[in-house]
């Protein structure tokens, strides 16, 4: 399948409306685009991040039965930092036994034929293992092409840990994502490896295609190895267009993920995701969080209504109760007949940027750019009645396999 419109395109679409409007501390971006040879169409795709901070309630979400309440997750400070290491590589042959065939897993839809939906067909092919830096701190090592941040908790170091893959939207990169989601520091505290890639090229151009996927698997299974990963704690995230890559996740590798938290993205405006209609039904049922703004410029919320009908008459969802509501946000969850659950959050903060309105990180200090490259702050301003990164991690310390 070929990547969806627009493709890398869309970080040279977002960079050059953002330099238009002169919020990017970047120089003009039509040159460098017409050189790349792709179209400046603003056909705004994503951008995304999220950040958070931890407070002692995050302690008791792990191993929590009936999930992290919401009135638990409190708007987050700032981001936690990481410790230099070196780098102990465990070599390719050692790990050729989780090489990624990313057609396959176990996964697939449906529909049955087991090849999933959203990935280019490039990715049909076996991909190698990735060498996986073991000792703890923070590691950036490549696998085919990209560079991945890696962060190993000194707990971790030995084996036995959970596992969290982190993914960013256009334009940004791991180091934006971190700031706003704070998923290291959560992940030095609730014992998870955090695995945060980087799209290509740099920011703020940087974007995400289906043809990717294959990579961040054969990274993920590789570490999986490697660091001797709990099989049962094994989760992704993703915003906007890193949410794209985590819809597509569901639908193709749904024995993979133990659970995965979305924010602002829908598969039915201008991205490869998976819509829960015709083939695109996960053959296994995944426990999902659910994240989107009402006043979205990018992902709009009339997708986003779209992408929970299809995913609510799939799995034949039912609410069980309204878990938090305010005049700015309801956080539902629902189960379907079989258990699975879904929670559900909509919101109506935005950033201070016009060109993102509500495709936002709540409780995110991400006010104004702070990083290279960085086009617009991604934090939703003012104050949010929760922390998008804590409420991830919540629900995964709640949602691992059985």
């Amino acid at each position: 399948m070929s990547a969806p419109a627009g493709g890398r395109a869309a970080g040279w679409a977002l960079m050059g409306a953002a330099w238009s409007l002169g919020l990017c501390a970047c120089s003009d971006p039509a040159p460098a685009a017409a050189a790349s040879g792709d179209a400046l169409a603003i056909e705004v795709a994503d951008m995304a991040e999220l950040s958070m901070d931890i407070d002692a309630s995050i302690d008791s979400a792990t191993g929590a039965a009936d999930g992290a309440g919401p009135a638990d997750i409190a708007a987050g400070a700032d981001g936690g930092a990481q410790a230099g290491a070196d780098v102990a590589a465990v070599g390719d042959a050692a790990l050729s036994e989780v090489a990624v065939d990313a057609a396959g897993d176990g996964g697939g839809t449906a529909g049955g034929d087991g090849d999933g939906v959203g990935a280019a067909d490039a990715a049909a092919e076996v991909v190698a293992a990735c060498p996986i830096p073991t000792a703890a701190g923070h590691h950036q090592p490549k696998c085919q092409g990209l560079i991945l941040d890696l962060h190993i908790p000194a707990s971790c170091a030995k084996g036995g840990c959970g596992l969290v893959v982190d993914v960013h939207g256009a334009t940004m990169d791991a180091a934006m994502q971190d700031y706003n989601t704070d998923l290291r520091a959560l992940g030095e505290q609730m014992g998870y490896v955090v695995v945060q890639p980087n799209a290509l090229p740099p920011p703020p151009a940087s974007a995400w295609i289906a043809a990717d996927d294959a990579v961040v698997l054969a990274f993920t299974k590789s570490a999986i190895a490697a660091l001797a990963i709990d099989p049962k704690r094994v989760h992704f995230t993703g915003f906007s267009q890193g949410g794209w890559m985590g819809w597509r996740m569901v639908c193709q590798y749904p024995q993979l993920f133990a659970s995965v938290a979305i924010g602002a993205a829908c598969s039915s405006y201008g991205g490869q995701g998976c819509s829960f209609q015709g083939e695109q039904v996960p053959a296994v049922q995944t426990p999902l969080l659910y994240m989107h703004g009402t006043l979205d410029v990018l992902q709009p919320w009339f997708c986003a209504e779209q992408q929970t009908a299809g995913l609510t008459k799939a799995w034949q969802l039912q609410q069980t109760k309204v878990l938090a509501q305010d005049s700015k946000h309801q956080w539902r969850r629902l189960a379907s007949p079989s258990g699975t659950i879904v929670e559900l959050i909509q919101h109506d903060y935005s950033a201070l940027a016009p060109t993102l309105g509500g495709h936002c990180y709540p409780g995110s200090p991400d006010q104004i750019p702070k990083f290279l490259g960085q086009i617009a702050g991604f934090g939703c301003a003012g104050q949010s009645a929760f922390h998008w990164g804590k409420a991830a991690m919540g629900f995964f310390a709640a949602h691992p396999k059985p």
